[in-house]
């Protein structure tokens, strides 16, 4: 059986290189690379801590490496979004879908925001404009949007462990629970 980070690392891959060959949508010439949150989303919530922890490194690395950024930004920026949704898992395991959608939407706009600023500061450019600002909330609202039914798929892909999750909690969230 494929270890669950690699199975996430590998569907992040098949979204990085599948983009060139995906036509614009809205005028977002790299509209899949941005579903990012998504993928980060889903595994913050669904994932155990040491392979979460080696998505979050090994996903950021590459994240880094292969869209020619600084080093070192990408497990920082996904380490965030990850502690973002991870600090909110004990309110969505209750089962509510509109809290999902909004930590969906928080987790995306945060994952953006600090993209472009690590961006922006890491070139020495100072400015934020209005455009910047409508296209993160297009793009959150998007992942928000598009997250149920993600989930709902990736839940029933092999190898995924909500199946696993169903039968034992994990004993640090087990406090919430009682």
């Amino acid at each position: 059986m494929i270890p669950y980070s690699l199975l996430m690392m590998l569907l992040f891959c098949v979204m990085l290189y599948a983009q060139p060959l995906i036509p614009p949508l809205f005028g977002h010439d790299n509209w899949l690379l941005n579903l990012t949150p998504l993928l980060l989303t889903y595994s913050a919530l669904r994932t155990h801590e040491f392979t979460l922890m080696l998505f979050i490194i090994s996903g950021g690395l590459l994240h880094d490496l292969l869209l020619m950024n600084y080093v070192g930004m990408g497990p920082l920026l996904w380490g965030c979004v990850v502690f973002i949704v991870r600090s909110q898992r004990p309110w969505v395991e209750g089962g509510n879908s509109l809290f999902l959608i909004l930590l969906t939407f928080v987790a995306a706009f945060s994952y953006l925001s600090l993209d472009r600023l690590f961006f922006l500061v890491s070139e020495g450019f100072w400015s934020w404009n209005l455009m910047l600002s409508v296209e993160i909330l297009k793009l959150s609202t998007v992942n928000a949007l598009l997250c149920l039914p993600f989930f709902w798929l990736l839940d029933r892909l092999p190898g995924s462990q909500l199946r696993n999750r169903r039968n034992a909690r994990s004993a640090s969230y087990a406090h919430a629970h009682r």
